[in-house]
């Protein structure tokens, strides 16, 4: 299920529709709850990138037992990270 989630936010990152980024959040949404964090190998930032990516801007998704909005700039920090982690296959780019 991770590589699937992964392989949709490759698709998402070449041609970002909102279409593409339901694909993400179904993904998403199939890794069980309690592999999520694991689904980047990055324990800083956890699954951050991919519930900011899979909400969208100016939508709600939860992050540490709080309700937040995703801003402009939170999503643009998620895109460079998974940009960067997918070009290079590690997260620091």
């Amino acid at each position: 299920s991770t590589a699937r989630c992964l392989a949709a936010v490759d698709v998402f990152l070449a041609e970002q529709t909102e279409e593409n980024r339901a694909k993400v959040r179904d993904a998403y949404a199939a890794i069980p709850e309690h592999m999520r964090v694991y689904a980047l190998g990055d324990m800083d930032r956890r699954d951050w990138p991919l519930r900011v990516l899979a909400a969208g801007p100016g939508n709600r998704y939860s992050w540490q037992d709080e309700d937040r909005t995703v801003g402009r700039k939170a999503h643009a920090a998620a895109l460079k990270y998974l940009t960067d982690l997918r070009r290079t296959g590690c997260s620091e780019g």
